[in-house]
C-alpha cells in the first residue's frame, strides 16, 4: 500500500509539473501577446497624435491664410470708406464756398393752400 501511494504521488507530482511547466507557457505567450498588443496601442496612439498635429497644423494654416485674406479686404474697404469719405469732404468744402458766394435775394409765397404748393428761391451770386 505504501509502494503504491508512493506511485501515485510521484504520479501526481509529474502530471502537476507537467501542468506548471504548460501553464508557465501559456502565461509567457500571453506575456508576450499582451506586450505586443500594448506596442500596437502606442503606436497606434503615436500616428494618431502626429495626424492629429498635422491637421492642427493644416487648420492653423488655413485659419491665417483666411485671416490674412480678411485682413486684405478689409483694408481695401477701409481705404476705399477713407477715399469717399475724403471726396465728401472736398464736395462739401466746395459746396460752403460756391454757397458763400450766393446771396438770396426773393423767396416767393406758396403757390396754394393745398397739402402740395411751390415756392421759388432766387439766389444772385455775390460779386
Amino acid at each position: 500500500a505504501a509502494s503504491r501511494l508512493s506511485g501515485c504521488k510521484r504520479l501526481v507530482e509529474a502530471i502537476a509539473s507537467q501542468m506548471r511547466g504548460e501553464l508557465g507557457r501559456r502565461l509567457v505567450a500571453w506575456r508576450l501577446a499582451l506586450q505586443e498588443h500594448k506596442q500596437a496601442i502606442q503606436a497606434a496612439a503615436t500616428e494618431a497624435s502626429t495626424k492629429l498635429s498635422n491637421r492642427r497644423a493644416a487648420v492653423k494654416r488655413i485659419a491665417m491664410a483666411v485671416a490674412s485674406q480678411i485682413r486684405g479686404e478689409l483694408g481695401m474697404r477701409l481705404m476705399a470708406w477713407r477715399v469717399a469719405v475724403q471726396e465728401h469732404r472736398q464736395a462739401t468744402q466746395a459746396a460752403a464756398t460756391e454757397a458763400s458766394t450766393l446771396s438770396l435775394i426773393h423767396i416767393s409765397e406758396p403757390t396754394r393752400l393745398l397739402s402740395i404748393s411751390y415756392a421759388v428761391f432766387c439766389l444772385k451770386k455775390k460779386k
